[in-house]
């Protein structure tokens, strides 16, 4: 991104690279990406299906390794990591919203919002449940903190999942097709709250969508085309 430095990046991938074997050959699903992103900006990459843009989101998370090139996000070099090592960056600074919800059946929503903070260790309970419901309140759903995710519609499930995202207080959120099991309408419902709480928390937000509409309410728009940034 021209004119941008990447040292003041809260995010920052460099010739970003992944192939996979593909029977005896190999396949190229990302081809040489440079990108970053700036702190509290929201950046929209939108591609067809199969373009390679949850592949993207992975590996700039550090859900996934590259087969080249480097990530640095918040100043860490996630090539340097171990998937511990990745896995505790991503508790200390990253929140995700997924399309599939993923949310436990076998918990409450209360109790859904609850688990990442209670995985840190950091909070006494009583702090825990205090954040938790402050956020279900927010998003709308201080009626629902006891019902089970098969109890609640799509779009309150992702508004639990936008509570959940947000209760670890991150540096940065991850949202893949956060509206694609949601009608329009609901949809767009689900991006406002999303947009909102994210000026409120003061967050970066890295969207991956294939919906014109939702890039549209993005700060900047990248796409992505067979592997590659257009």
């Amino acid at each position: 991104m021209a004119g941008v430095n990447v040292t003041e990046a809260i995010l920052a991938a460099r010739r970003l690279t992944k192939i996979v074997p593909n029977g005896r050959s190999t396949l190229t699903i990302l081809h040489d990406i440079d990108l970053q992103v700036m702190p509290g900006e929201v950046l929209g990459i939108i591609g067809a299906s199969g373009s390679g843009k949850s592949t993207l989101l992975a590996l700039l998370a550090g859900l996934d390794h590259p087969s080249a090139g480097s990530v640095t996000l918040d100043g860490v070099d996630l090539a340097g990591l171990d998937e511990d090592g990745r896995a505790a960056v991503r508790s200390r600074l990253v929140g995700f919203v997924f399309q599939a919800f993923q949310l436990i059946g076998s918990l409450t929503a209360l109790e859904n919002v609850m688990l990442p903070l209670e995985l840190q260790g950091r909070l006494a309970m009583s702090a825990i449940r205090e954040r938790a419901v402050a956020l279900l309140r927010r998003v709308g759903l201080a009626e629902r903190l006891q019902h089970s995710p098969r109890l609640l519609s799509g779009g309150e499930q992702q508004r639990v999942a936008l509570a959940r995202a947000f209760v670890v207080e991150p540096r940065i959120l991850f949202a893949d097709e956060p509206t694609g099991n949601l009608d329009a309408a609901t949809g767009a419902e689900v991006i406002s709250m999303l947009l909102a709480l994210n000026e409120e928390h003061g967050t970066t937000l890295v969207i991956v969508t294939h919906d014109e509409a939702v890039a549209a309410r993005c700060d900047r728009v990248v796409r992505i085309v067979a592997g590659c940034l257009a």
